[in-house]
């Protein structure tokens, strides 16, 4: 989805609602030199629990709020099992406030993409190396954590930038053993992904990761129709170790990720 639109995008979709009572911890990154705040919901189940779950979610301004709902609601109906939802945001910003907003979609354009592109984006890896050895251990060094497992979710950009850990980054291990890729923006670099995914087919003959991808059947072939295509090739690799699930509801761009998301965490965490 083109830059331009994302923003505007965005604010309607933020959540209007209360969110459950969260905690926050700030993160500077001597990486990338920005500072992220990390939203934290932390269920009663994990108190006190070193090995509890973690559920890493990017752009946490703009589904943080709405998920974390999502998940108290189930938890208090026996529905969900526990698990730490962390949301990772740039610190400082309002995405209620138009100018901030436009800062944010800017520098996530860069954050969230990789490789670089003459229009400014591609500065994924770098955001990448600042989550794993930077964010990542702040955080579970300050809740004194040694996860059992841990998840990494985005949404459109972010969802490429979760796909591009598995597929550049980190195809052969990683801290995250489950990713979740909401309608991941597979347009950027002109589909080059794939291209990633096709050489690591040619050298490794294992993913090992659970994954879901998924997008709405109302956004468009551009969103869409990648996405399925990206489905169908990694299933047709037969990889052992990897277990893919997909999720096509009939939405467009903004809801696919809500419907992705709980649907997802109601099959990891039931």
């Amino acid at each position: 989805m083109p830059k331009t639109v994302t923003a505007a995008l965005a604010l309607v979709a933020l959540c209007a609602c209360a969110p459950p009572p969260s905690e926050t911890l700030d993160v500077v990154s001597d990486i990338t030199g920005d500072s992220y705040t990390l939203d934290v919901q932390l269920p009663a189940g994990c108190v006190g629990r070193a090995d509890c779950r973690v559920v890493y979610l990017i752009d946490s301004y703009y589904h943080f709020a709405g998920l974390s709902s999502h998940i108290e609601r189930r938890r208090r109906h026996g529905e969900l099992g526990d698990f730490i939802l962390v949301g990772v945001g740039y610190a400082g910003l309002d995405p209620h406030k138009l100018s901030e907003l436009m800062e944010i979609d800017e520098r996530r354009f860069y954050d969230l993409s990789w490789p670089e592109t003459p229009d400014g984006g591609g500065g994924g890896q770098r955001f990448d190396e600042a989550l794993v050895t930077e964010m990542l251990p702040a955080f579970e060094a300050e809740y004194g954590l040694e996860p059992a497992g841990r998840t990494l979710m985005g949404h459109s950009l972010g969802g490429l930038f979760a796909l591009s850990h598995v597929l550049i980054d980190s195809p052969s291990g990683s801290p995250f053993d489950t990713v979740v890729a909401a309608s991941p923006s597979l347009w950027w670099d002109e589909g080059s992904l794939f291209q990633a995914e096709a050489s690591v087919a040619s050298h490794q003959d294992d993913l090992p990761f659970r994954m879901v991808l998924g997008a709405g059947t109302l956004e468009g072939s551009t969103m869409h129709a990648t996405t399925t295509l990206m489905a169908e090739r990694l299933a047709a690799r037969h990889y052992p170790s990897l277990e893919l699930t997909t999720h096509y509801p009939g939405v467009g761009h903004m809801e696919a990720a809500e419907r992705i998301f709980e649907a997802s965490l109601d099959e990891l965490y039931p």
